[in-house]
């Protein structure tokens, strides 16, 4: 079964989503109602880490395509509101860069790892 960080990596890097959603095995209208809600996202490019929130997966896929030519991807999406990516900024503080942007370190990806596990846990 494809991953929802599958799908929006796939739809990272097509030309557009209606064309990247018909290169996937599912429907689209499953994508479109798979990528529905709010989400907490972690996006990698190079050795940085930008931690943000959208209630629009598809709108923000597209932002980061057209921003970075398809580079970087998404390493973990979770369903979360703002106050949850708040406190993701406060508790990746001394990993801050700039922005939403913190250096992926080691420590970073455990962290990553332990949301992941959490959300696996509560589903």
């Amino acid at each position: 079964m494809t991953s929802i960080l599958e799908i929006a990596n796939s739809l990272l890097k097509r030309g557009t989503v209606r064309r990247a959603a018909k290169h996937i095995s599912y429907a689209q209208s499953f994508i479109y109602d798979t990528v529905k809600g709010e989400w907490i996202y972690f996006f990698a490019l190079n050795d940085q880490v930008k931690v943000g929130y959208t209630s629009n997966l598809l709108t923000r896929i597209k932002s980061f395509r057209l921003h970075t030519g398809g580079m970087g991807k998404f390493i973990l999406l979770v369903n979360g509101a703002r106050f949850d990516e708040a406190q993701i900024h406060e508790d990746l503080s001394q990993y801050h860069i700039t922005g939403e942007w913190f250096s992926l370190t080691n420590q970073v990806y455990s962290y990553m790892e332990a949301i992941s596990n959490d959300q696996c846990n509560q589903s």
